[in-house]
Formats: C-alpha cells, sequence, structure tokens
C-alpha cells in the first residue's frame, strides 16, 4: 500500500510539471501555436477599442508580457500601448501554467478576446496574485471595465 501511495505521490508531483515544448524561436505552452499571422499589440488595441461587454472575438496576437502572475504562473497582462494591458488567462480553469520569470518576453497567445467588468473582490485577488503593495491592494475600491483574454496557448520567445 505504501509503494502505491508512493507512486501516485510521484506520477501528481510530475504531471504538474508544465514544461513548454520548443516551436522554433519559441516555447509553447497549452495548445501548440505556430507564430504565423499574429497581429501586433498595436491592431489588438485597436480591435478592443471597437467592442463592447458582451463581445467575444477569437484572435492571436503578439505583444510583450508585462506582469505575470507570481502565485502560479496562471495569467498574464500583455502590452496594448504604453498604458494599456490585457490580462490573459490560461484557459477557463488554469488549463496551464508558464514560467513566473517571463515579464519582459514577447508572447504570442490564441484565443478569444473580449471586455469583462471587473469586481472589486477580483481586482484585489490579481493585485495580490502580481505581489502588489497593500497600499496598491487598498487604492482599489471599484470595479472597473477590462481588456481580457482567454488563450488556449502561448508561445514565448
Amino acid at each position: 500500500m505504501k509503494y502505491i501511495i508512493l507512486l501516485f505521490s510521484l506520477w501528481f508531483i510530475l504531471s504538474c510539471e508544465n514544461k513548454g515544448k520548443p516551436v522554433g524561436d519559441y516555447t509553447s505552452y497549452g495548445k501548440e501555436l505556430t507564430a504565423d499571422n499574429a497581429m501586433t499589440q498595436e491592431e489588438m488595441m485597436r480591435m478592443y477599442q471597437s467592442m463592447h461587454v458582451g463581445d467575444t472575438i477569437p484572435v492571436k496576437f503578439k505583444s510583450e508580457i508585462k506582469e505575470v502572475c507570481q502565485m502560479k504562473g496562471c495569467w498574464v497582462k500583455l502590452a496594448l500601448d504604453p498604458k494599456t494591458k490585457t490580462m490573459v488567462k490560461f484557459g477557463e480553469n488554469d488549463d496551464f501554467l508558464i514560467p513566473r520569470d517571463v515579464a519582459g518576453r514577447e508572447a504570442i497567445v490564441e484565443g478569444r478576446a473580449f471586455i469583462k467588468e471587473v469586481s472589486v473582490e477580483e481586482q484585489k485577488h490579481y493585485a495580490e496574485d502580481a505581489e502588489k503593495t497593500s497600499e496598491e491592494i487598498a487604492a482599489i475600491t471599484e470595479p472597473n471595465t477590462a481588456y481580457h483574454f482567454i488563450a488556449n496557448g502561448i508561445l514565448l520567445k
């Protein structure tokens, strides 16, 4: 019985590892993607600006990673312009994770872009994941509308 528990524990630990697969100059996580036909961040920003809450558009775009979830690597924020970012989650239920040390790297994501009303609680949760200061977290007092993205896969350069 001890061996069964030990083998199960070992299998579980190994299955939690999220190693990316090499794809050209990139490493792929989640659904395997190609780098071709990705929109630029500027094109993606224009697309978001034409959307409304409730709209969903399938798309692939390239941008720089500005923030990464420091708890698990379950989300990133990608630049759309110098002041604007989109929140990218990996699948509906954190279906895959990425390394937590990838801020500043180029990424290509493929999935669904949408605009979402974000509650104060959810904003504070993401701020904690990003290891924001207690002052920054306390300053979150109102819901906001934000650009969101559910990625099926991501390529990291």
